[in-house]
């Protein structure tokens, strides 16, 4: 029996993606990563190295720290594998932003 499993590279992008949305949505729930860890009952060493693309995650973790931070796991997926890190960056930046400035960066970008 053959397995097909994608190159460790891109494996290594879509975990520095999904990190970076998990950080992203932590954030803009100004939860700490203590408070996510202990509602995802993982440590936060385990969190910090899936925050910055350094861990593994199995779906059943996902699922858990999905539903920590109020949303789905699709939504973690999505936003992972169809950014790359340079986008992602540019779109956390732009939510951290409060209302007026978020409007003036979206027509910058326009």
């Amino acid at each position: 029996m053959t397995t097909s499993t994608a190159p460790a590279r891109d494996t290594d992008i879509l975990l520095e993606r999904l990190g970076l949305r998990v950080r992203s949505l932590r954030s803009n729930l100004a939860m700490t990563r203590r408070a996510l860890a202990t509602h995802a009952r993982i440590s936060e060493r385990h969190l910090a190295d899936l925050e910055t693309g350094r861990g593994n995650i199995s779906v059943r973790l996902l699922d858990r720290i999905a539903a920590a931070l109020e949303t789905e796991i699709a939504d973690l997926l999505e936003s992972a594998a169809s950014r790359t890190p340079e986008e992602s960056l540019v779109v956390e930046f732009v939510r951290a932003l409060p209302a007026d400035e978020q409007k003036q960066a979206l027509q910058l970008l326009h």
